[in-house]
Formats: C-alpha cells, structure tokens, sequence
C-alpha cells in the first residue's frame, strides 16, 4: 500500500484534509505477518515463506520509511526518533493501563452499541 496515494485515494482522508484535519492513513487492506495465538504458526501452515516475504516487501510502514528517506523527509535518525516515539507511547498505554484500577462492574455495558 502506497500510503500518501491511498491519503489522496481515500474520500475520508481528501475530506479531512480538505477541514485542516490530519487524515488517518490507516485504512486499506493489510496482512498478517503472525498467527492469531501462539499455537497458530502462520506461515508453517497456510502460507508459504515466498508469501509472507513478497508480503513484507509491501508493508506500509516500510515503504513510507523507505519514502521519507528517499524524498530527504527524514534520515535514519529521524526515522529511529520516531520509532522510539511511538513505542514510548505504546508502553506508556500500557503502563497507564495495568495500573488502573478495574472497571465498576455496574458500567459494563455502558456505550456498547446500545444503552
């Protein structure tokens, strides 16, 4: 996936844009490089090693990257600073939520689809 052709591609995204709002580049297909679980071995299988790397040569994020780099966007350390970045905020998440106390059982099935 070429992300900012499928940003320009996507109406969502031209839409957002067009407000002064970040689009949200996260939408198109996408693959599943692991199994679902640890007793789900993916490419042992039901796909073969050919596929999952022709996959893994498409990958997005990898690609974006690779044109951030190319286009003198970011270098390596730019690159490095905002994979550092993300992964802070992602164990930040996480700590946040394993030090939060349970939820009231009572709000259960608050803002589940219906009240």
């Amino acid at each position: 996936m070429d992300v900012p052709r499928g940003i320009r591609g996507d109406p969502a995204g031209r839409r957002a844009g067009a407000q002064g709002r970040p689009p949200d580049p996260a939408r198109g297909p996408d693959y599943r490089f692991m199994g679902h679980s640890m007793s789900d071995p993916l490419a042992r299988w039901y796909r073969t090693k050919e596929e999952v790397e022709e996959q893994r040569k498409r990958e997005p994020i990898s690609q974006l990257a690779g044109k951030l780099k190319e286009e003198g966007v970011l270098d390596e350390a730019g690159l490095d600073a905002l994979d550092a970045a993300a992964r802070a905020e992602a164990e930040e998440a996480v700590r946040f939520a394993d030090e939060s106390p349970d939820p009231d059982p009572a709000e259960l099935t608050t803002h589940v689809l219906a009240d």
